[in-house]
């Protein structure tokens, strides 16, 4: 008797929550986070990089109990997946936040309207933070008032009409 016919591959428990969250988000989180990282990795500098890196590692670990680690060293070549464990191993970091959030975002699947990044502040729907708050796990201010004011789709009407 073999097993492996009846019982068929096992799944990891990883591959049971990166599908779990794919399915909730309706988009391939993972698969495009691990992109979009190995793309910012090649062209942040050292200390915008460490940020980067530690902040989305640690933030969507702590959210979704995946650790993307792993997954994220086998996408890269050598020369990268080292600057990768040395940036990782750094203190001092400047976090770009946002860019963080952009690529947190885009890679659950959150469109145009979602969000938009004005002097480096991001401005989230309800949508993009329902989003945002499955995938990542962080420190960020809410200000709800400047945001329903930046979203209102119409102009409030002012007491006294023209003439």
């Amino acid at each position: 008797m073999d097993w492996l016919d009846i019982l068929g591959a096992p799944t990891t428990t990883l591959e049971l929550q990166v599908l779990a969250l794919h399915q909730q988000l309706g988009c391939d989180f993972v698969d495009q986070l691990i992109q979009l990282m190995g793309q910012r990795l090649t062209k942040l500098p050292d200390d915008a990089a460490a940020g980067y890196v530690q902040a989305i590692l640690v933030g969507v670990e702590s959210a979704t109990g995946i650790t993307l680690f792993p997954l994220l060293q086998a996408a890269l070549d050598l020369s990268t997946q080292a600057r990768l464990e040395w940036l990782l191993r750094q203190e001092a970091m400047v976090v770009p936040g946002d860019i963080c959030l952009a690529d947190l975002l885009q890679a659950a699947g959150a469109t145009a309207q979602d969000y938009e990044v004005q002097s480096g502040e991001t401005w989230l729907t309800e949508s993009g933070w329902q989003r945002l708050s499955l995938v990542w796990n962080g420190e960020c201010t809410l200000d709800a008032s400047r945001q329903l004011q930046r979203r209102s789709p119409n102009p409030p009407e002012s007491p006294n009409p023209p003439e």
